[in-house]
C-alpha cells in the first residue's frame, strides 16, 4: 500500500510506500530531501504541516538560509493555501503561520504560468542590458557635454585676450590669430563630437533592445492602460532616431532643416520620455498596491515623473519657440538643472556642472527600477 507526498521544492507528487513513514526520502525530480510523515493525512495537510513545522530540512541545516530558499518556502505556502477550499482549515493555518514568519501577507493567487519562464528570463536579461546600456549612454553624453563646455571656455578665453586687436579699425587685424589654446579647443570639440556620436550609436542599440525586453515582459499582470501607454512610448521612441537620420540627410540641402528636425527629434523624445514615465508610474502604483515594490522606489519614480512632465517637455517647447538648436539645448539643460537643484534641495548654481548627469541619470534609474520591479514580481509570482 502506498500514499502520496508533495515535494516542497518542485511541488511534484510522489508515491511512497508505507514502510517509509517517519523517514527521509529524496525527490526523484529535484533530489531535495522530503520528510515522510508518520501519520496518514490528506495531501494538502501534509504539504502544509511539514512545511510550517520545519520537518523538511533545508540546504545547509535546519534554518532558512538564503533568499532563494525563502522564496521556495513562500511558493510552497501559496500552493498549500491554494488547496484551502478543498482541504478545510489547513490552508488558513499555513497562511497565518507564514504571515507571522515572513512579516507580510502571502497572496494565495498566482498568475504567471511556468511555460512562460523562458520568455520571462529573456525579457529580464534584456531589461538589465538596457539599464546598463542606458548608463553607458548617460556617461558618454555627459562627457561629450563637458568637453563641449571645456572647448567653449578655452575658445572664449583666447578670443577675449585677442579682443583689443580684433576691435581695431584695420580689417586684417579683425581675424583671431592662431594660438595653441584655440587649437586645443578645436581638438576638444572634435573629441566631443566623436563621443556624442558613440553615445548616439549606443542609444540606437538601446531602442530595439528596450522594445524587445518590454515586449517579453508585457505578460506581467498590470493595468491594460499602463501596457498601452508603454507600447505607445516605445513607438514614439522609434520616431526620434528616424528624425535624426532625416535631419542629417536634409542637412545636405539646407542647414535650416537641421534646426527644424533636431527640434522635432527632441520634442519627440521628450514626449516619449513623458509617456514612458507616466506608464511606469501607473505600473509602479500597481506593483505597490500588490505589495511588490517598496515606498522608496515608488517615491523615486514619482519624482522622475514630475521632472519629465513639468520640466523636459516645457523646456523642449520653449527651446523650439526660441528657434535654434543651441538655444533649445541650453534651455532644456537649464530646466533640468533647476529641477535637479530643487529636487535635491541645493542651489541650482551648484548643479551647473553635474546637473546634466543628474537629469539624464533619471533614465538609468527608471530602467533599472523597472528591471528590479519585474524581477521581484517574477520571483514572488511564478507557479510551477
Amino acid at each position: 500500500m502506498s500514499f502520496e507526498i508533495v515535494c516542497n521544492s518542485c511541488f511534484s507528487t510522489i508515491r511512497a510506500a508505507e514502510n517509509l513513514r517517519g523517514k527521509h526520502v529524496a525527490c526523484p525530480r529535484c533530489k531535495s530531501p522530503i520528510a515522510v510523515p508518520t501519520a496518514e493525512v490528506s495531501d494538502g495537510e501534509l504539504a502544509a504541516d511539514d512545511l510550517v513545522a520545519g520537518e523538511i530540512p533545508l540546504e545547509g541545516g535546519g534554518d532558512v538560509g538564503d533568499w532563494d530558499q525563502l522564496i521556495g518556502l513562500e511558493q510552497s505556502a501559496q500552493v498549500a493555501i491554494g488547496l484551502d477550499e478543498q482541504q478545510g482549515p489547513a490552508g488558513d493555518e499555513v497562511e497565518r503561520k507564514i504571515e507571522s514568519y515572513l512579516g507580510r501577507k502571502v497572496e494565495a493567487s498566482v498568475s504567471i504560468p511556468a511555460h512562460l519562464l523562458p520568455n520571462i528570463r529573456r525579457g529580464l536579461r534584456l531589461l538589465f542590458f538596457t539599464a546598463v546600456l542606458q548608463l553607458v549612454t548617460i556617461v558618454l553624453a555627459s562627457i561629450g557635454v563637458g568637453l563641449f563646455w571645456a572647448a567653449a571656455e578655452m575658445a572664449v578665453i583666447e578670443l577675449a585676450s585677442q579682443a583689443p586687436k580684433m576691435m581695431a579699425p584695420d580689417a586684417e587685424l579683425a581675424k583671431p590669430e592662431p594660438s595653441p589654446l584655440l587649437a586645443m579647443a578645436a581638438v576638444t570639440a572634435t573629441v566631443a563630437v566623436v563621443v556624442q556620436l558613440i553615445a548616439a550609436a549606443a542609444y540606437s542599440i538601446l531602442v530595439p533592445v528596450d522594445l524587445t525586453g518590454t515586449y517579453f515582459c508585457l505578460w506581467l499582470p498590470s493595468e491594460k492602460s499602463c501596457r498601452k501607454m508603454i507600447q505607445w512610448s516605445l513607438i514614439v521612441k522609434l520616431i526620434g532616431p528616424v528624425v535624426v537620420v532625416l535631419s542629417l540627410l536634409l542637412l545636405l540641402v539646407s542647414p535650416w532643416f537641421l534646426i527644424l528636425t533636431v527640434a522635432l527629434a527632441v520634442g519627440t523624445l521628450a514626449a516619449a520620455w513623458t509617456l514612458t514615465m507616466l506608464g511606469l508610474q501607473r505600473f509602479a502604483t500597481f506593483l505597490q498596491r500588490q505589495e511588490l515594490m517598496d515606498e522608496g522606489l515608488q517615491l523615486i519614480i514619482t519624482g522622475l515623473c514630475l521632472i519629465a512632465g513639468g520640466v523636459i517637455v516645457p523646456g523642449a517647447v520653449l527651446g523650439m519657440l526660441l528657434g535654434g538648436h543651441w538655444a533649445m539645448v541650453l534651455t532644456i539643460f537649464v530646466c533640468i538643472t533647476i529641477a535637479c537643484g530643487y529636487l535635491f534641495r541645493h542651489a541650482p548654481l551648484e548643479f551647473l556642472v553635474n546637473g546634466f548627469m543628474y537629469g539624464t541619470g533619471a533614465g538609468f534609474v527608471m530602467r533599472y527600477g523597472n528591471f528590479l520591479s519585474a524581477l521581484h514580481h517574477v520571483r514572488t509570482k511564478v507557479t510551477r
